[in-house]
């Protein structure tokens, strides 16, 4: 039998999830949901309404809040029972267009079930980002959170954030296999991931442009996925962490010639070990001719390799360099200020 044709909910809502950026599509999916007697729809259409500084903009900004008081129950329901620091909120056009998780067990509160209330809730139907900051300040275990969200349905979610970012370090946290994320989220355009134990497995996010890993270790089989990845970054940033003999060198420049950074402008290496050899390979590979911003910090470059990276000729297109942290003399600095006037060389080691 032929699958049935979506209703015209469903066809709105693909159009939605499709692409949230238009605001127009929410228009006529408020107008369908006033059309229902659904208050959402009424306030769809005064938050459209109330885009701009006008006059009109400002009354109609003044009814949505209004109407978003009466309906509290409907709009918000128990997610009001959270406080704000454990889950911050951001809206658009009826919806949550914005969430951030963060350590609501100091609150008596798991992130698992913080989650839950939040993918249940319709507010949330078109999600657009998700971070998900600490967990437990005795343990960032993110496992059971990802193995929530990879049952998730989500189809607006463009951007996801799982893990410490504020200075804690990867070394607490532990992220696991995320190769399931990829097919629960199959529209992603940005990822970004701090813990250890990364597994991507078969990676594959034909929409996503930009990956940020910070990790106390990132494996070889890690690596190897990377260099397999069926993506098309445009913004590539690596943070490899302390424990530099999990992975081999010649896995990293086997990233040089992957799909995955053909259409790569902006590179950014921290902690990469055997960096001198590093740069002069990256000097001479496909991706070198579209960069536009490298960053290769924290590590032990030498002269040898800034040299190496400000020959004449090579990365025509870059606009912005940055060797900070390394050990570069005055010669190594003033080579690649000689290249990059507006480049950051200071302060070095040693």
């Amino acid at each position: 039998m032929p699958a049935a044709a979506p209703t015209k909910r469903a066809q709105l809502e693909q159009s939605i999830e499709a692409d949230a950026e238009n605001l127009q599509a929410y228009q006529v999916y408020g107008d369908f949901l006033q059309e229902q007697g659904d208050p959402r729809g009424e306030l769809i259409a005064l938050r459209y309404a109330a885009i701009g500084k006008s006059e009109a903009a400002t009354a109609a900004a003044r009814k949505a809040r209004a109407l978003e008081k009466k309906h509290r129950d409907a709009f918000v329901g128990d997610l009001a029972s959270i406080p704000e620091r454990a889950l911050r909120l951001e809206w658009r056009m009826g919806f949550i267009h914005h969430a951030y998780i963060d350590q609501p067990t100091a609150l008596g509160l798991t992130t698992e079930e913080v989650l839950r209330r939040l993918l249940a809730h319709p507010s949330a139907r078109f999600l657009r980002e998700l971070m998900i900051g600490r967990v437990d300040r005795n343990g960032n275990d993110y496992r059971p959170i990802v193995e929530r969200l990879s049952k998730a349905a989500l189809p607006s979610l463009r951007t996801l954030w799982v893990g410490v970012g504020d200075g804690e370090g990867p070394h607490q946290t532990m992220l696991g296999n995320l190769e399931p994320l990829t097919r629960a989220f199959p529209r992603l355009t940005g990822l970004l991931l701090t813990g250890n134990g990364i597994e991507l497995g078969d990676f594959a996010l034909p929409s996503l442009t930009s990956l940020s890993i910070t990790t106390w270790a990132l494996s070889e089989a890690a690596m190897v996925s990377l260099t397999r990845a069926r993506i098309s970054l445009g913004h590539l940033s690596i943070d490899f962490g302390a424990n530099v003999e999990a992975y081999d060198e010649r896995t990293v420049e086997a990233l040089l010639v992957a799909p995955a950074l053909a259409a790569l402008v902006n590179l950014q290496l921290t902690r990469l070990k055997n960096i001198d050899r590093f740069a002069a390979r990256l000097a001479k590979s496909p991706i070198a001719k579209k960069l536009e911003r490298l960053k290769l910090t924290l590590a032990s470059m030498s002269d040898v390799g800034a040299l190496a990276l400000s020959q004449e000729g090579t990365f025509p297109s870059l606009i912005e360099m940055n060797a900070q942290y390394n050990r570069l003399s005055r010669v190594g600095r003033e080579a690649i200020k000689h290249r990059w006037p507006t480049s950051n060389v200071l302060p070095q080691y040693g």
